[in-house]
């Protein structure tokens, strides 16, 4: 397994993947609730124009074996704001880790995740925050496992 840059010609492959996260974060928030998904043209195209000019310090990266991409990772070098007042300028954030659900528990996420530390400590980096719903006990076993820590807490209300 190889762990790369992800391409344009990825694309297609992102939107199944994305779309498979969606469907399982869909059930833990009532945010997150769908309306449809659709790995159709304005979607692929989408992922394909994100990949090719991602925002400012945005990274998405894909874990590919034998020519398929069977996860991806999506970090940001994030800035503490105003500067000025704290001592960390600039934290990594891993905003997902996305293992296609047929192969889950085979270490590709462990691997995706040693990739991003590595990557963020090549960037200076000293700190990576993360955040994932609460009900989403894979993710937060996963977290645990790496030995994140809660700092803060996100609440909802409906209106």
């Amino acid at each position: 397994m190889i762990i790369r840059k992800a391409k344009p010609s990825d694309a297609r492959r992102l939107c199944e993947l994305g779309n498979q996260f969606l469907r399982e974060i869909s059930m833990y928030s009532p945010i997150y609730k769908l309306e449809k998904l659709s790995v159709n043209k304005k979607n692929i195209a989408s992922w394909r124009n994100s990949v090719k000019k991602p925002e400012k310090n945005f990274y998405t990266f894909v874990a590919e074996e034998n020519g398929k991409v069977l996860a991806y990772l999506e970090l940001i070098i994030k800035e503490n704001w105003p500067k000025e007042y704290f001592k960390v300028k600039k934290y990594g954030w891993v905003e997902c880790i996305v293992v296609d659900n047929k192969i889950r528990g085979k270490g590709i996420g462990q691997k995706l995740f040693d990739f991003a530390i590595k990557f963020f400590k090549k960037n200076k980096l000293k700190f990576v925050r993360i955040s994932f719903l609460v009900k989403n006990e894979y993710g937060a076993n996963f977290w645990k496992k790496n030995k994140f820590k809660e700092e803060s807490s996100e609440m909802i209300r409906k209106i």
